[in-house]
């Protein structure tokens, strides 16, 4: 992976979090977060897809659950 691919991707999660926090568009929750998922650049000419996972809807996917457990630990030991 190199600078410019690893650039794109955190371009892109700034983008989406600069337009601010939205609630989940399926069950209309407040706790999101951005992601992006990785694709391959030189396949389909761009470096990550912006993805929104829900704490609620998301519950069951082992990767969301790990997110928001990550996101609850920096926030634990921001305080």
């Amino acid at each position: 992976m190199d600078d410019r691919y690893i650039e794109e991707v955190a371009r892109l999660i700034a983008r989406s979090d600069a337009r601010g926090a939205r609630p989940c568009s399926v069950c209309g929750g407040r706790e999101v977060v951005n992601a992006a998922v990785p694709l391959d650049p030189d396949t389909i000419g761009v470096a990550a897809i912006a993805v929104a996972y829900c704490r609620d809807c998301d519950a069951g996917d082992p990767v969301a659950a790990e997110m928001f457990a990550r996101l609850d630990e920096a926030l634990r030991s921001d305080e």
